[in-house]
């Protein structure tokens, strides 16, 4: 199966979609430190982790 190009990814949708668990577990994260487990499941589930990287890296060649 092709990968999808960063073009065609609904990039703000997947944000949406993990929004529930960064706010259940901001508190959390806050009092740790660090990002909690379950955020950092979701977002990697999300694929966001490389939203900023370069396409030819496999990331979302996504601006700031």
């Amino acid at each position: 199966m092709a990968q999808a190009s960063p073009a065609s990814i609904d990039w703000l949708g997947r944000a949406r979609e993990v929004a529930p668990v960064l706010r259940s577990e901001a508190l959390a994260s806050e009092r740790a430190g660090t990002l909690t487990d379950p955020v950092v499941e979701a977002l990697g589930n999300a694929g966001l982790f490389g939203i900023a990287a370069p396409a030819a890296l496999g990331g979302g060649e996504q601006g700031f």
